[in-house]
């Protein structure tokens, strides 16, 4: 969950991710959703980072 007080500023983020293709927005269903997770830099910005502990649990390792 994002705290109410940086929804505004994670969606500016995100919205900033989508125009350079880093991100893509998912248009249907899917198995493989990992949680968000921000954390405010020393500069006032946001870090957005996920969590991949479930992805990580999935991979086959050789």
């Amino acid at each position: 969950r994002i705290p109410l007080a940086l929804r505004d500023q994670v969606k500016e983020e995100v919205q900033k991710l989508q125009k350079k293709g880093v991100l893509e927005p998912i248009t249907e269903p899917t198995s493989w959703v990992n949680q968000l997770v921000v954390t405010p830099k020393p500069n006032g910005k946001l870090r957005l980072c996920i969590d991949s502990r479930e992805l990580n649990k999935a991979l086959v390792r050789e």
